[in-house]
């Protein structure tokens, strides 16, 4: 059975998740530079920041479009 849950989140808080997950990969991305290592671990993590920074991206552009609906309606 699925199960959904709506969450409320302000656009700033978007954004700072947007910066930190973006932080995040630089970071792993400069780890694996500097140290050579590229395994599943890494990978993984990446991954999963790159997910989720997807997710956070589409929400902020669903802002931004429902921003501009308002403004067209008005």
């Amino acid at each position: 059975m699925n199960k959904c849950i709506a969450i409320t989140l302000e656009e700033s808080t978007i954004d700072i998740i947007i910066g930190a997950l973006t932080d995040k990969m630089g970071r792993i991305n400069t780890f694996a530079i500097l140290s050579g290592v590229k395994n599943e671990k890494v990978m993984q993590e990446y991954t999963k920041c790159e997910k989720a920074l997807g997710l956070f991206n589409k929400a902020k552009e669903n802002i931004n479009t429902a921003k501009i609906m308002a403004k067209e309606i008005t």
